[in-house]
């Protein structure tokens, strides 16, 4: 099986390779995610009303990026985060002709599975085609100010040209905040920041000037100071795809670790 071994970070879990758009032909993949957010293991779940949006994603080239750490959210992951919508966000894409030439996908709408509720799972499968050489997704937690989960710009193409067959093994993923609302725990008043700050991993210990506290009675007081929402996984299954091995244990963030657009620190 060819895989590419994903070096993850507290920041972000994403990876570049460089000349990724070698890769011929097409490949199809699934993207799975199976959240670990329950009332099993955060004493502040919000009972039924907890569940996930439906997960965003998009297949593009290195030149476009959904979201990122230390970057401000674009105004369609500022709604995603909020509210969950994907409106504003596909319009984005489309706007975008030269980096995304295909429509936003939307788990649930294309024939997948529904939103995940709290500890639940879903999927949604879509088509790359070199240039469009990347995947990044995003799903809101909710209810929450402006919080979301995902991955961005995994690569799905190899160095030697080949379409991988794994690009992402199982790996926990962490809670981002928007950068814009101020809210410490799930149901807080909407609290805009103004101006808005950059994209930011949701800690349990510490929050960002501007932030309220998240450990002093906010959502997340029970958990670690780095803690993880769930699993993403993107494998390939077209009829060229290898037959999937039995893969490790999910893997877990490692603290310092980045990769750029070009492969460098």
């Amino acid at each position: 099986m060819r895989s590419l071994a994903v070096p993850l970070l507290i920041a972000a879990t994403s990876a570049r390779i460089a000349d990724a758009a070698k890769c011929a032909g097409t490949a199809q993949y699934r993207i799975l995610f199976t959240a670990s957010w329950s009332s099993d293991n955060f004493t502040s779940f919000p009972g039924s009303s907890g569940h996930w949006s439906p997960m965003a994603v998009t297949v593009h080239s290195e030149s476009y990026t959904m979201w990122a750490p230390d970057e401000m959210a674009t105004p369609g992951i500022v709604q995603l985060a909020e509210t969950g919508s994907t409106s504003v966000l596909a319009a984005e894409v489309a706007s975008d002709a030269a980096a995304v030439q295909q429509p936003l996908t939307v788990a649930g709408n294309d024939g997948e599975s529904p939103p995940g509720v709290g500890n639940g799972e879903q999927s949604a499968v879509v088509t790359a085609d070199a240039p469009l050489a990347y995947i990044s997704a995003a799903t809101m937690m909710a209810p929450s100010p402006d919080w979301f989960t995902g991955i961005r710009d995994i690569a799905l193409c190899g160095p030697d040209g080949m379409w991988l067959d794994e690009p992402l093994a199982e790996t926990q993923v962490a809670l981002y905040d928007a950068g814009s609302d101020a809210g410490a725990t799930y149901l807080s008043d909407n609290a805009p920041i103004t101006p808005q700050m950059p994209v930011f991993q949701l800690n349990s210990d510490s929050a960002p000037s501007g932030e309220a506290s998240l450990a002093a009675g906010g959502a997340f007081a029970d958990q670690p100071p780095v803690f993880y929402v769930g699993t993403i996984h993107i494998y390939r299954i077209d009829e060229e795809a290898a037959a999937p091995a039995p893969g490790p244990a999910p893997a877990t963030a490692t603290t310092g670790a980045s990769m750029s657009k070009s492969m460098s620190p």
